[in-house]
């Protein structure tokens, strides 16, 4: 690679192999070209990690690493150690992108900000009309709010140096909601300009079996991995800039993770731990309080009511719908 790119765009790769061509395909046919691609195999038990080295064989952009399997935030981790442009972007292995993803990005983004997308639900695109400037507060407000331009790593152009910088990385002991986390920490550091774009470039393959739906299905063995959502709220408050509004919003997104959390000791059958009990309590104290909060939307403000009832009965709920 003679110049270096403008963006480094990191894939996290596990037992990929269905779906990784498609997503590397659509990311090699970028409008924008000035970038490069780190492909990052997780330990995979199928043939990803063959795919991705197909791949580098005939792209010099593409550079491929191969680790243990330790997880999506070690492995996003590593993408930021060896990241060489002067921006950073993420794409999950099971999505894919389309032409204009990295162009709607990069049009709006300046040195030490941070600029935003929406993402569409499998194939159906339907961009929005409307660019937004946000303040860093106003910024950490929409990424804490369902209704806002949330929490995930993907769909936003990150400037690598504020990232180094600062030393942000993603928590390697939470797996909910680690990617809110990183993205508070980031808004921390005030980025200078956050554009949040109506487009929505960015395909999302929506699927039951992932770890953030999955943990509310019946386990035989239980994985305390799946209680980390709570924990990672508690951890963004010590990242959340002075402003009232800022923890409100806060305080609200740790109700749904308490609710979140108690549909999944409740699917796991661990209603007597204490943790239970602690966040019961919680939903119930501030039930009416997040229903009638700006944030949230209507579903979960349904789920915050039925679990204040009975978490028993906001599971069978969630069942139902899903």
């Amino acid at each position: 690679m003679n110049n270096y790119p403008l963006i480094t765009i990191v894939v996290p790769v596990y037992n990929a192999n269905q779906t990784l061509s498609k997503c590397i395909t659509s990311i090699l046919n970028q409008t924008y070209q000035s970038f490069e691609l780190l492909l990052i195999d997780d330990g995979s038990k199928d043939n990803s990690l063959a795919i991705c080295e197909a791949y580098a064989s005939k792209d010099e952009r593409i550079r491929v690493f191969h680790k243990n399997n330790s997880g999506v935030s070690s492995t996003r981790n590593l993408g930021i150690q060896m990241a060489v442009g002067k921006y950073v972007c993420f794409v999950d292995s099971d999505d894919w992108v389309d032409a204009d993803y990295l162009e709607t990005l990069n049009k709006h983004m300046q040195p030490n900000g941070l600029s935003v997308c929406q993402l569409t639900i499998n194939n159906y695109r339907r961009d929005d009309n409307f660019l937004l400037s946000f303040t860093p507060k106003q910024a950490q407000i929409s990424v804490l709010d369902s209704n806002g331009m949330h929490g995930f790593p993907v769909c936003k152009l990150f400037d690598l140096n504020l990232i180094k910088k600062n030393h942000i990385f993603f928590d390697e002991e939470i797996s909910i909601c680690e990617d809110l986390l990183f993205c508070i920490q980031y808004l921390r550091y005030e980025p200078s300009i956050i554009s949040y774009s109506g487009k929505k470039p960015y395909h999302y393959f929506r699927s039951l079996q992932g770890a953030t739906n999955s943990r509310f299905k019946y386990h035989t063995d239980f994985d305390q991995r799946f209680l980390s959502e709570t924990e990672a709220i508690r951890k963004c408050k010590n990242f959340l800039l002075p402003n009232i509004d800022v923890y409100k919003a806060c305080k609200m997104r740790y109700i749904k993770a308490a609710v979140n959390t108690l549909r999944t000791l409740e699917a796991n059958r661990c209603q007597s731990s204490n943790l239970y009990s602690n966040l019961l309590s919680a939903v119930r104290k501030n039930c009416f309080d997040y229903v009638f909060s700006p944030y949230g939307v209507k579903s979960s403000k349904i789920s915050v009511l039925a679990s204040a009832i009975s978490p028993s009965l906001e599971l069978k709920i969630w069942h139902l719908v899903n």
